[in-house]
């Protein structure tokens, strides 16, 4: 009976993991949402895409030109580029290899479910956000 109640106890942490990954992408999502709320409506807004992850973001161009400039060029969402400072901190490295470094990552992340629940989420918030802007603005 033993082993078949760890079985059950490791299939129960499986969904809070995933939880916990959710979560921390939500919150991320709503910061974004908030920032993009507050922003002055003759402000020119573009969509950019992450060059690591390929979530999207509406930021204003001046914002788009200071993040490239950070990263070699490559426009990065809040996410990444906190991870990239990371390995940054812990390699001793630069921007560029900090940035290859994370994007090898993510290419093997993007097998985990929890990472497409969460990018599913993320993009329905987006269009639901997307969706009410456009309602205000008639």
């Amino acid at each position: 009976m033993s082993g078949h109640c760890g079985h059950q106890t490791s299939l129960l942490l499986l969904p809070v993991q995933l939880l916990q990954k959710t979560v921390v992408v939500l919150v991320a999502v709503a910061a974004a949402i908030a920032i993009a709320g507050v922003m002055g409506s003759n402000e020119v807004v573009k969509r950019a895409e992450c060059g690591c992850c390929g979530m999207w973001e509406e930021c204003t161009l001046g914002y788009i030109r200071w993040v490239k400039e950070r990263f070699a060029g490559t426009w990065v969402c809040g996410l990444c580029e906190e991870a990239i400072k990371d390995e940054q901190a812990r390699l001793g490295i630069g921007v560029e290899a900090a940035l290859r470094v994370h994007a090898t990552f993510v290419e093997t992340a993007n097998a985990d479910p929890a990472i497409a629940i969460a990018r599913s989420i993320l993009l329905l918030l987006k269009k639901i956000s997307c969706r009410s802007n456009l309602v205000r603005r008639f």
